[in-house]
């Protein structure tokens, strides 16, 4: 990695650094857990006016992921729905590719306290998904999210329609014990 920062200086230094080359240093940075150096080389990134509307998406995408790490929610849901604005403009329509978006969204609302918002990420998420098993942990979100929120009448239900939704479309309870469990213990808990 310092190796590819001296060689990126120098690039830099030198007027000849790509996009990529900076993309790539940049993954690296977040990958390895550099958050504050990996947010820097993003937001320069970002600076390029010139750079295609999806690599811009999804920069503001991994910039939000940093500001997630950074414990920055406020900044994260900028950046993803700056992504989320660029996805629509480039696809023209919501398609899956969107799901992560709205998840990424909704967990950073959620992790924000700003519960309502938090939700209405993680249906719009749950309306895409196809995965049943996706679609489990995406309900499981929004119980929980209830949860935090204290409403737990709200919370208990996404619960036990969760276990029916797994009961009828996912595997059975021999198969993924630790799904049926966590279920009836957050029912429990509510």
């Amino acid at each position: 990695l310092t190796y590819f920062q001296l060689a990126l200086r120098n690039k830099e230094e030198n007027g000849n650094c790509t996009q990529a080359e900076m993309q790539n240093i940049a993954r690296i940075l977040l990958s390895q857990n550099k958050y504050t150096e990996a947010k820097t080389l993003y937001q320069q990134i970002l600076q390029n006016a010139k750079m295609p509307s999806l690599l811009r998406a999804h920069t503001c995408q991994a910039l939000g992921l940093t500001h997630v790490r950074l414990n920055e929610h406020g900044d994260a849901i900028k950046c993803y729905e700056q992504a989320l604005s660029l996805f629509f403009e480039y696809y023209g329509k919501e398609n899956k590719e969107f799901i992560i978006f709205y998840n990424d969204i909704g967990y950073s609302f959620s992790q924000n306290k700003q519960y309502e918002e938090a939700i209405v990420y993680y249906e719009k998420a749950k309306a895409l998904e196809k995965e049943p098993e996706k679609v489990f942990i995406i309900m499981n979100n929004i119980g929980e999210t209830h949860y935090k929120a204290e409403k737990f009448e709200e919370a208990k239900e996404v619960f036990e329609k969760n276990l029916a939704f797994l009961k009828q479309e996912g595997p059975s309870e021999s198969e993924y014990p630790e799904a049926y469990e966590y279920c009836k213990k957050q029912i429990k808990l509510c």
